[in-house]
């Protein structure tokens, strides 16, 4: 547990051991911090990722998510995941600690990506709003059973968004009339 200067190159490089999953020590080392405290911080997280508490920020967590659904999905769904959760989730609380992330900042969370609006100025779809909500919900609730999150903050939060698509209601709107 170390953050040290290395004087050849200029920056900060931290070397730490740690226990891996099977009990087994090991040693890691990560070079190129510009400061101190990055080395410091990076340290920090990698030691809480690696004793599995949810006392690491949500941007640490998603690098243990996707490893630890790495075998179990698609690629496609990977890719579709990794674009909602990194564009839509972790730009606003990514820097949050799982502990620490409240309904309300999931409720403000929901209010900001329901402003956001396409490139062509429209609103995002109710659709698309809910599988946002669903993939912040699904890290969470990996983060409960399998990293000792208390709860899910967001099972007392009203879900944004609809499970139905635009398609969906106009089609059954069209059926309604015709009754």
């Amino acid at each position: 547990m170390s953050v040290s200067k290395d004087p050849a190159r200029g920056t900060y490089y931290v070397q730490c051991w740690y226990k891996d999953w099977t009990g087994k020590r090991c040693k890691k080392t990560k070079r190129g911090f510009k400061t101190k405290k990055a080395a410091n911080e990076w340290e920090a997280d990698f030691l809480r990722q690696m004793e599995g508490t949810p006392n690491m920020t949500l941007n640490a967590f998603y690098d243990l998510y996707c490893k630890d659904m790495e075998k179990k999905l698609r690629n496609t769904t990977k890719l579709n995941k990794a674009n909602m959760i990194e564009s839509k989730i972790l730009p606003y609380l990514g820097e949050k600690k799982l502990t620490e992330i409240t309904p309300l900042d999931i409720l403000s969370w929901q209010n900001a990506i329901q402003d956001e609006r396409t490139s062509n100025g429209l609103h995002y779809r109710d659709s698309y709003l809910r599988s946002i909500s669903n993939q912040l919900s699904a890290t969470l609730n990996h983060a409960v059973r399998y990293y000792n999150l208390p709860s899910n903050p967001m099972s007392t939060v009203d879900r944004m968004g609809s499970k139905k698509t635009e398609e969906m209601k106009e089609a059954n709107d069209e059926r309604e009339e015709h009754r």
